[in-house]
């Protein structure tokens, strides 16, 4: 199969996308923003039309590629928290388990972007 951008975002943006699941209604929506079917589109229309996903499927080749790039900053976001909070966890198992921890526990600092819906980690200033 041959799994170009269209077909990625698809999978993820479509009713019936084998990944539609992944994406919670407001990360589809700030990936919908970025599509270009309809034009560009504001936050306010966006709010009350973002059921009418035919926007997406009518996008051009960049509004695509503008959708896959928000849509693989927002997955690889999810995995980057789900890591770190795995890490997190088998840190203070370990601890309260009293023996020697296989990871060493770091700071971080959650960064909301509400634009988007996204939180970005980065390490916090030693």
């Amino acid at each position: 199969m041959n799994y170009n951008t269209r077909t990625f975002v698809l999978s993820h943006m479509a009713r019936e996308g084998e990944n539609r699941d992944k994406l919670s209604l407001r990360e589809w929506c700030a990936v919908y923003l970025n599509g270009d079917g309809f034009g560009k589109i504001t936050d306010e229309y966006a709010s009350e039309h973002c059921y009418d996903w035919s926007h997406v499927r009518d996008s051009s080749k960049e509004g695509f590629k503008a959708m896959a790039k928000m849509l693989l900053g927002i997955l690889r976001n999810k995995h980057a928290i789900a890591q770190v909070t795995k890490l997190i966890g088998e840190f203070d198992s370990a601890m309260a388990e009293g023996r020697e921890p296989t990871v060493r526990r770091a700071e971080w600092i959650i960064i909301s972007d509400d634009e988007h819906g996204m939180a970005l980690l980065s390490p916090m200033d030693e």
